[in-house]
């Protein structure tokens, strides 16, 4: 993993040296992380994308708040800024081009999808000659799948609660009184989170992922070899904190800030994927 991936999870900044043998490293202040705010989303409520079926509607806001209307009821939450930030570079590369198919078409649409971009409608499918051009309907395509799965209803508890475990994160520290947690997901997607503040008061939260996380979960994990590599230069800042890393029940990775021994870039940005996708979930 890269040291500045460590350094934004822990929110320590720090300079690196060239290691010297034999020297000791000067030890930084250790200053306890504070927690993180309950909710992530800003004040700012304009639409970044929206679409509406009938009665049915998803809206994301700038801010990352994001509601739905669909048949199970009205749901609404926070999306990470990443992947706000990552959908908002997306809509915008899309020229929003609609075309008309020069043969006449006769078919009536029994439903329309009206999508709004940047607070302003920008297509509906509501005829079966309107289409959009090829780069729009893709980048379309994505950002819907995207925020689907994102928004998708958690299964309930009772539908799921394997002992068994696939995946887990230990947020530990070396010192007493610091905010530490843990958040474990089983074979069959049940997700438990363990919360201790550094008051000592604890929380327990627990839901089932939804079955698209799931098979999106074990297909990263396929993925990782968790092989380290060593770097040249060693990093002087100390943190007590660290992230240890356990698939099926065994450690395979223990993230410290500093540590020489980081995961190749492909496995450091699949464990950044299987944090975005997991640690929203835990409402932290």
């Amino acid at each position: 993993m890269k040291t500045h991936y460590l350094a934004s999870i822990l929110g320590i900044s720090f300079a690196c040296a060239a290691a010297v043998p034999g020297a000791a490293a000067p030890v930084a202040p250790q200053v306890p992380r504070q927690p993180p705010p309950p909710d992530a989303c800003t004040a700012d409520s304009n639409v970044l994308f929206g679409m509406k079926t009938g009665t049915q509607s998803l809206v994301l806001a700038e801010g990352g708040r994001w509601s739905v209307v669909d048949d199970t009821g009205a749901r609404n939450g926070c999306l990470d800024a990443a992947t706000v930030a990552k959908l908002r570079a997306q809509l915008a590369r899309a020229p929003w081009h609609v075309y008309f198919s020069a043969r006449a078409c006769i078919a009536i649409a029994k439903s329309a999808t009206e999508y709004t971009v940047f607070g302003k409608p920008v297509f509906s499918d509501d005829h079966c000659s309107r289409m959009l051009d090829e780069v729009s309907q893709k980048i379309l395509d994505d950002v819907t799948r995207t925020l689907t799965a994102v928004t998708a209803k958690p299964r309930p508890f009772a539908a799921c609660g394997s002992l068994v475990p696939l995946f887990r994160i230990d947020h530990r520290s070396d010192i007493p009184h610091l905010r530490t947690w843990s958040v474990e997901v089983s074979v069959d997607g049940a997700l438990t989170f363990d919360v201790t503040a550094a008051d000592g008061t604890h929380q327990h939260r627990e839901i089932c992922l939804h079955e698209d996380q799931l098979v999106q979960l074990n297909t990263l994990l396929a993925q990782q070899t968790w092989k380290l590599n060593r770097m040249k230069f060693a990093c002087a800042a100390f943190s007590p904190e660290h992230d240890v890393f356990s698939v099926n029940g065994k450690p395979v990775y223990d993230a410290r800030l500093c540590d020489p021994e980081t995961l190749d870039d492909a496995d450091a940005a699949r464990l950044a994927a299987i944090r975005t996708l997991i640690e929203p979930m835990t409402g932290s």
